[in-house]
């Protein structure tokens, strides 16, 4: 979900939803936190993943993982106007799966975006041949309904087959983006 801030009350609305949901992943796109605020994302059973927007408020991304996925984070580059964090999933003997958080600026150049997701994908496929993918983050551009009033901002992309179509929840708090939520019937079958 697209955050517009993380505040205490958000937070705590939060901390609720993943105590209802038990979700094996959570992606936060604007959290917009800083390293004194970081510590207030620990949230007991995930690993947590973060990349802050350097010189500038807003921005800012978050992946909490659940500690039972075994996840590792993946060093990548970025761009000064990206927020981005890449994770590696090993779950027992299925294909690793990378997972990365972005958050595309409204003023940012599409195209530098595409090429950076590109090249890391490149790269990353060289390492990891075998890897799916879950690209999730606040495009500013597309989704698949309306994530924010009547614009497509959110989105989420996958070569996985076994997900489900997205879901539209409602938002964290008093927040203007809805939540987004995609259910695996591939690894709730392996439980």
């Amino acid at each position: 979900t697209n955050c517009r801030s993380l505040n205490n009350w958000k937070l705590a609305e939060l901390n609720a939803y993943v105590e209802l949901r038990k979700p094996s992943l959570i992606c936060l796109t604007e959290t917009w936190m800083d390293q004194t605020k970081q510590q207030l994302l620990n949230i007991d059973g995930y690993e947590n993943y973060l990349a802050n927007r350097k010189n500038r408020i807003g921005g800012g991304v978050c992946i909490l993982a659940a500690s039972e996925l075994n996840s590792t984070i993946l060093n990548t580059h970025c761009t000064p106007t990206l927020s981005a964090v890449w994770i590696i999933l090993n779950i027992g003997n299925q294909k690793p799966i990378i997972v990365r958080c972005l958050y595309h600026p409204p003023n940012a150049k599409q195209s530098t975006t595409i090429d950076y997701i590109t090249t890391t994908i490149l790269k990353l496929t060289h390492k990891h041949p075998n890897a799916r993918y879950i690209l999730t983050g606040d495009f500013n551009k597309l989704a698949n309904f309306p994530t924010r009033g009547d614009a497509k901002l959110d989105l989420t992309l996958t070569d996985i087959s076994e997900y489900q179509p997205a879901k539209k929840l409602p938002p964290l708090a008093r927040n203007d983006h809805c939540c987004v939520f995609i259910d695996s019937e591939q690894y709730q079958n392996s439980n």
